[in-house]
């Protein structure tokens, strides 16, 4: 959501596993010392069943639940100012809240209604899976062809308009229409 697929192919970028934290019930989320601008931006997360190829992508597809793509926006306009890497801004500790995950397959998932995110009561973005840039199977095949998507791995797959700052406070809650899973995250310093 956001760029035009004419003009330039999907961009992708990895998280470490200490990246993930359960989200599945309330939390406090703590802000990293070391920035003064962090942003979040809803995601779908799909996650793979099996192996996947370019020939197979719907097939791969295991489960489904949101996340949160955490950015210290700072840290990473410093890194993009240098030419470097965005690891420091996107792949810290926690910087991805996860719903619990569903079982799901590829037909069930093009009927799920909107993702919502609210931010203190106020809604600050909605998707629908119809709507990406990049469809889900587009974004499997591209990232398929620079490694091998296998059962387990995770794939947030592009955020909404609405991207914004949290401080201390903050309340966000995220919600799909149609799967059970919600995400309460209770900013904290």
């Amino acid at each position: 959501m956001g760029h035009n697929p004419s003009e330039a192919p999907p961009f992708f970028f990895y998280k470490p596993l200490t990246a993930l934290c359960d989200a599945s019930e309330p939390i406090n989320w703590t802000l990293p010392a070391y920035s003064k601008n962090v942003h979040y931006e809803l995601e779908v997360a799909i996650a793979i069943g099996e192996k996947t190829t370019s020939n197979n992508p719907e097939q791969a597809i295991f489960a489904c639940g949101l996340s949160l793509d955490m950015t210290c926006r700072d840290t990473q306009q410093q890194a993009k100012a240098a030419g470097r890497p965005w690891a420091t801004a996107k792949g810290f500790d926690h910087s991805a809240p996860c719903s619990a995950l569903h079982t799901i397959n590829w037909e069930e998932l093009k009927h799920l209604g909107d993702f919502t995110l609210h931010k203190n009561q106020q809604q600050v973005q909605q998707g629908n899976v119809n709507q990406m840039v990049w469809p889900i199977p587009e974004l499997l095949i591209e990232l398929s062809k620079y490694t091998q998507l296998d059962d387990g791995d995770l794939i947030l797959t592009g955020t909404p308009a609405g991207v914004g700052p949290v401080i201390e406070g903050d309340r966000l809650e995220a919600k799909i229409d149609g799967l059970p899973c919600a995400m309460t995250i209770n900013i904290q310093q």
